[in-house]
């Protein structure tokens, strides 16, 4: 019956679909669409987007997008192909019962998930496996938050948008204080809460606040904030609602690229 009920609120959350959006050959871009085995013993389909290289011919890094958990990676490629000219390989994949994805969406497979690709992309000679980007979006932004906290080798840093500080929060907010209390009664052993997981984040850290975002609240956003560790970044996009901070060329991707270049230049400081 837990299993059931766990599955029917995951449901409302959750909205994956199998439809056709953007190719990436809408945006002139060459691109390697893969597949990789997940930890349920289904395939998890993904792409990978080439950077251009720099001056010397290099690479600057992988950025590795966690999409919101609705629609498919395709319906995504406007928040994240602006990082390709800039010197990065871009890696989007869909969760199972996503796109090509087999298997059937649920928060925790989620994170097994995300954590399959990143075993994959350390397989792979065309990135390095100690340069990766872990960027997150709303429910992505849980799920990056997750993988990370549970293997971090060779992620530099992690840029989380529209998280929320727990789930209880995240369904009042959508559903209203009573539902979203005993919903959240059963998604609580799915996984931790975020403002507990962000308290264990040692990596460089960013938190994007969209100012008009309707998913998340303003208390939602400062509790989170007042859990993260020292070192995070807070950037309140004021005027913008929610998935509207990056998608247009802004101020926003200009403190994306400073961010990571700075994490990049830190780590090979150390090594």
């Amino acid at each position: 019956m837990k299993a059931f009920l766990t599955n029917m609120i995951e449901g409302l959350l959750l909205a994956p679909d199998r439809h056709t959006y953007w190719n990436f050959r809408h945006f002139g871009l060459a691109g390697d669409e893969f597949v990789c085995l997940g930890t349920n013993g289904k395939t998890i389909s993904g792409l990978m987007l080439p950077g251009q290289p720099d001056q010397n011919g290099a690479i600057l890094g992988t950025v590795l997008y966690c999409h919101p958990c609705d629609h498919n990676y395709q319906y995504y490629l406007p928040q994240i192909s602006w990082l390709i000219p800039a010197g990065y390989n871009v890696v989007l994949f869909d969760y199972r019962g996503a796109g090509k994805s087999q298997g059937e969406m649920t928060l925790a497979g989620n994170v097994e998930d995300a954590l399959s690709v990143m075993r994959y992309l350390r397989t792979r000679r065309d990135i390095d496996p100690e340069r990766i980007v872990m960027f997150g979006q709303a429910t992505g932004a849980e799920v990056a938050l997750n993988a990370v906290n549970r293997d971090k080798r060779g992620v530099v840093a992690l840029i989380v948008e529209s998280l929320y500080s727990s789930h209880q929060n995240w369904l009042s907010n959508r559903f209203g204080p009573g539902v979203g209390y005993l919903c959240s009664a059963f998604l609580s052993k799915v996984l931790p809460e975020p403002q507990e997981v962000i308290r264990q984040v040692s990596l460089p850290l960013a938190i994007v606040v969209p100012d008009r975002d309707k998913t998340v609240s303003k208390k939602q956003a400062k509790e989170l904030i007042e859990q993260a560790p020292k070192q995070r970044e807070v950037w309140r996009a004021e005027g913008v609602g929610y998935l509207g901070v990056f998608v247009y060329p802004c101020v926003w991707r200009s403190r994306f690229l400073e961010f990571v270049q700075d994490a990049l230049t830190r780590k090979v400081a150390f090594e």
